[in-house]
């Protein structure tokens, strides 16, 4: 349960073109008191309750470093949502995103869940996607079979005692 008088800090990490356009939702939060938004273009060193990251772990090309430095941040909770694993090979492709070509990365998970090693598997659960207004598995008609996600997951990691 959410403590309304408590002061809640929300730091986002992004790349600098899409801090701009989220430094839009402060005004949206001018009145709400508790809660304070600090935006970063890499994860500041220090001390975390929750890390969530959401939709974005694809991108990144050095992912099993990216992992490791937020571990080492010892947060409570670590939740990764809408993450392109399953029991799968791990490979990577390339996105088609208005005509550029990015790096797209799909995980075996359970290498993704060997990484947390000071931590525990709290809950592993399909993610159920809205694509195109339904909720469906992820459209890759053009994959072969084996390479085919259907659903990515959410997981959500607790720092042992």
């Amino acid at each position: 349960i959410l403590n309304k008088k408590k002061k809640i800090e929300i730091d986002i990490v992004e790349v600098p073109g899409v801090i701009k356009l989220y430094k839009r939702l402060k005004k949206f939060l001018k009145d709400k008191k508790n809660i304070k938004l600090n935006f970063y273009s890499k994860i500041p060193k220090k001390k975390y309750d929750i890390l969530h990251i959401s939709d974005s772990l694809q991108y990144v090309e050095k992912w099993e470093n990216f992992i490791t430095d937020l571990t080492k941040l010892r947060p409570k909770f670590i939740i990764l949502n809408n993450l392109t694993a399953g029991l799968i090979k791990e490979y990577n492709t390339y996105q088609n995103f208005y005509n550029e070509k990015i790096f797209y990365k799909f995980f075996n998970i359970k290498k993704v869940i060997s990484l947390f090693n000071d931590y525990n598997l709290e809950f592993a659960s399909p993610y159920l996607n809205l694509i195109k207004g339904k909720y469906t598995e992820y459209p890759q008609p053009n994959f072969k079979l084996k390479d085919r996600l259907g659903y990515p997951c959410t997981l959500i990691f607790k720092l042992k005692n």
